[in-house]
């Protein structure tokens, strides 16, 4: 008999959480309810389809129309199939950015495209949309089955945003044994004071790296002036380290086991010069201003949308009109202009630009983490 393949492992750089049996079954079964969710929301647009191609929305203008409760049947279904298929999908693939490009393009289509075509059709078949009650709640729900995909798909760029910059500081720089095995063996020969936790912005004798027999020794700690603002060090510079081990050279004085480390260190040292963006201390210092910064993220968010508040409406309504102007040239149809009338004043309402905001933010502030990794932790600024 054949062996049968059995996905359980849990996402490859997720939590613990995922390893235990309930998060096995969670993440594993998040694919299932994806393939049922997507198949449900395709039957519920078809359904939908099929009714407004045959003429029965037409018909729908009023609740107590007996096509209405169809409708609101299908409309309802398609809701709550785009939820559940977000989410699901954001569970099971979160890692994939082609999946949330699709879930974009989804969102996109329900809040969009469905009325837009919903609408035409109803145009074409001479029906009154401003009171249409079987449009508007195939509309309603297509709407808010868009906005809750944009506002998930959002919030999944920002929080996978913070968990990847925070995997991504976890381990960097370049690993010094030598200097760590030099560390080891001087600490045994005397008794390290007691520290205050290292500040935000810390220098580089506040680090956790700055022990008292370099720091003792080192003009950087002296001047108050950090390694990396003189391009020396005590992991670059060779001559730090001969002083702080009380070595005039490699070969002269001072603790034989110290003495036999420190020549093949410093001679390491001289033929290979570390770089600022390679170092430790250097990348500790970044990661902690990285720290400090991340937490301004949504506050510089809600900034940037106030400042640019009236531009983006302006945006928005420009592009939607664009949109409209173009259907109005293009269209072979007689009496398009009501239709994109129609779309214009729906998708210029306070409410769909508060809408406009709000979405645009969560992907914006995902941009602003982004943005401060880069300056920080790739630039190195």
């Amino acid at each position: 008999m054949g062996a049968t393949r059995k996905t359980t492992a849990g996402p490859s750089h997720g939590h613990d959480f995922w390893k235990t049996p309930i998060g096995l079954q969670l993440y594993n079964g998040a694919e299932t309810v994806a393939v049922v969710s997507a198949i449900a929301t395709g039957l519920a647009l078809a359904y939908i389809g099929y009714g407004v191609a045959q003429g029965h929305l037409a018909r729908a203008a009023h609740i107590s129309s007996p096509a209405f409760r169809q409708f609101a049947i299908g409309a309802t279904a398609f809701f709550w199939g785009c939820t559940a298929l977000v989410l699901s999908v954001v569970l099971r693939f979160y890692h994939n950015e082609q999946y949330m490009l699709g879930l974009l393009a989804l969102g996109a289509a329900a809040f969009a495209g469905v009325p837009f075509g919903v609408n035409y059709m109803l145009a074409e078949q001479h029906a009154v949309l401003s009171s249409h009650a079987g449009a508007n709640v195939v509309n309603d729900n297509c709407r808010s089955a868009g906005i809750f995909v944009f506002i998930v798909v959002g919030l999944r760029f920002a929080v996978y945003a913070g968990l990847r910059l925070h995997a991504a500081t976890a381990s960097k720089g370049q690993d010094l044994p030598e200097i760590d095995r030099i560390t080891a063996i001087a600490r045994q020969r005397g008794k390290r004071a007691v520290r205050a936790k290292p500040r935000a912005l810390a220098a580089c004798w506040e680090l956790p790296y700055c022990e008292d027999y370099l720091r003792e020794q080192c003009p950087n700690y002296t001047d108050r002036k950090s390694c990396w603002r003189r391009k020396s060090g005590c992991h670059c510079d060779s001559g730090i380290l001969t002083r702080a081990l009380g070595l005039e050279s490699p070969t002269g004085g001072g603790d034989p086991e110290l003495r036999s480390l420190a020549r093949d260190t410093l001679v390491e040292m001289t033929h290979t010069q570390l770089k600022c963006r390679d170092c430790r201390i250097f990348l500790d210092h970044q990661y902690r201003k990285f720290r400090a910064l991340s937490p301004l993220t949504p506050f510089i968010t809600a900034a940037l949308v106030f400042l640019f508040s009236q531009p983006i409406r302006a945006g928005w309504k420009a592009g939607v009109e664009a949109i409209a102007a173009a259907c109005n040239v293009l269209s072979f149809e007689d009496g398009v202009q009501q239709r994109t009338s129609q779309l214009v004043s729906d998708l210029t309402s306070d409410g769909m630009v508060w809408g406009v905001y709000i979405i645009g933010g969560l992907f914006l502030m995902s941009a602003v983490a982004r943005a401060i990794e880069w300056v920080t932790l790739e630039l190195k600024l």
